[in-house]
């Protein structure tokens, strides 16, 4: 370990340049901190998601992976109709919504997720055998025990803070070995 750290700064400390070369080992010391801190929030996946029809709402919904492509939906965060979305709705807290995702197609479960919004609760759903019809379609009903209006839902997967901060140090230290590589040819 310790001729990994001196060969490490021998390689920093080439021409002279001593404070550039602590200055940089700095950097990326921080940099790996800051990883490593980020890294304990990797666990929680956010989608963005739409909801079109008897009424239109569209946020975000925070995860914790179970398994086989499954998800808990923990939290939720938007608007519908202009009013803020207050808040999720637990586990079996209203129409019998288990607050499940799936990474594949429907994303929804029969249960559903449910979701408060300007004081009325909303469960929305998948119905793969709705009465009445012979489509399969996602669904939500503001009142328990009774079938829902026809929506359209869709949602995707998007980026999380600790995903594009590993991205912004992974192209900054690109920049540095680009940099110190260009000086190292000029010399």
């Amino acid at each position: 370990m310790k001729s990994m750290i001196r060969r490490m700064v021998l390689a920093f400390c080439r021409n002279g340049e001593t404070m550039k070369s602590f200055t940089r080992i700095g950097v990326v010391l921080v940099g790996a901190v800051v990883l490593l801190v980020c890294a304990s929030g990797a666990y929680a996946d956010s989608f963005s998601f739409s909801i079109t029809g008897a009424y239109h709402a569209s946020g975000t919904l925070t995860t914790g992976p179970l398994s086989g492509g499954k998800y808990l939906i923990t939290g939720i965060s938007g608007i519908q109709n202009g009013q803020m979305i207050t808040s999720l709705i637990t586990p079996y807290g209203f129409a019998g919504n288990d607050n499940f995702l799936y990474a594949g197609s429907p994303s929804l479960d029969f249960p559903g997720f449910s979701f408060v919004a300007n004081g009325i609760d909303y469960n929305v759903y998948y119905d793969g055998a709705p009465v009445g019809g012979s489509a399969t379609a996602y669904y939500e009903a503001t009142v328990s025990g009774r079938l829902g209006g026809l929506i359209n839902f869709s949602v995707v997967s998007a980026p999380e803070p600790s995903t594009l901060l590993l991205l912004g140090l992974g192209l900054f230290g690109l920049v540095i070995v680009t940099r110190s590589k260009v000086g190292a040819t000029a010399v």
